[in-house]
């Protein structure tokens, strides 16, 4: 018995190596039972199909007699894809949940195109009108369901849970990068304004000290010019003062220069040209002489047309 059995497994797996593999893992290999339930099983599903296909071949045109076929996916072949998804494939809780479900579903379609046609077939008068209209809109409704379930089985899948997870992860630092970015942008603004603002202080300080040498030095060239007027107005005064002979404390007047006068002059020729002895005898000659005249002094007050009197 376990040569057989030995026998049926390598056979199996080397007809079906990938469902071999799974039902190894799945439920200890395969053995002589799950031979026996597989063949009832298919030979089963011959006479529910060609009642099913029976059944959707009386629903579409002679012409398109291959959709009765096509529709036989959604309900007994679907059933077993569904049991097979189920037992190797299904591993996300929302896979089993459609897996079962449509196993189930397609099921009860599977069961309820078979007595219908079979009734329709042998006696369709004393088929109830209400079985009628369920197989007529819920064996439709059926195979939709199968398409359905197809695309969750295929979005609740691991990959795809992983697929998902990896996205929402690169978005989530996508958006750390973008929030990095506009801080690094909103720094980078605020070191160019600060950058302008220092700019433009240091253009001003530059500008206010070149206007403070400007101050500056024309203050000095004031005080310069200032000095020449006051020192040419206390000439001028002093001129005056000393023309009048007066005084006046506190103002320095500047001193007359002492030249040579015509009297002076005079003289020095005198001491010259006549010797010293003839200079004896005139002067013996002569009779005394006068006492020298004293300079009067000057008036106070102005003479003749505004101008001073002459005191020789």
């Amino acid at each position: 018995m376990s040569t057989f059995k030995s026998n049926i497994d390598a056979m199996f797996a080397k007809i079906f190596p990938a469902a071999a593999e799974a039902a190894q893992e799945d439920h200890g290999g395969f053995n002589i039972g799950d031979l026996v339930v597989i063949i009832l099983d298919l030979v089963l599903l011959i006479y529910t199909g060609y009642r099913s296909w029976h059944f959707l071949s009386g629903s579409v045109s002679s012409d398109f007699q291959i959709l009765a076929i096509v529709g036989l996916w959604g309900l007994d072949i679907g059933m077993v894809a569904w049991s097979l998804v189920w037992i190797f494939g299904s591993a996300t809780r929302f896979q089993n949940w459609a897996s079962m479900g449509l196993f189930v579903i397609d099921m009860i379609g599977m069961f309820l195109t078979s007595i219908v046609d079979t009734l329709a077939y042998g006696n369709g008068e004393t088929l109830p009108p209400v079985i009628k209209s369920i197989a007529w809109y819920g064996i439709p409704i059926i195979i939709g369901l199968n398409v359905l379930a197809g695309f969750v089985y295929h979005m609740t899948s691991p990959s795809t849970r992983k697929r998902r997870a990896e996205r929402a992860q690169n978005e989530e630092m996508s958006k750390q990068q973008e929030r990095g970015d506009l801080e690094l942008r909103r720094m980078t603004m605020q070191l160019k304004q600060a950058q302008d603002y220092t700019n433009k202080r240091a253009t001003m300080l530059v500008s206010f000290a070149d206007i403070a040498e400007q101050n500056i030095a024309m203050s000095e060239i004031e005080a310069q010019m200032m000095a020449r007027l006051n020192k040419a107005a206390s000439g001028e005064l002093g001129g005056l003062l000393n023309a009048t002979g007066l005084h006046m404390p506190g103002v320095n007047l500047p001193q007359p220069e002492n030249k040579p006068g015509i009297m002076d002059k005079l003289k020095e020729l005198k001491d010259k040209f006549i010797p010293k002895n003839d200079e004896a005898e005139t002067n013996s000659q002569q009779p005394a002489a006068l006492p020298a005249l004293q300079p009067i002094p000057a008036p106070t007050g102005y003479g003749d047309n505004g101008n001073n009197a002459d005191p020789h």
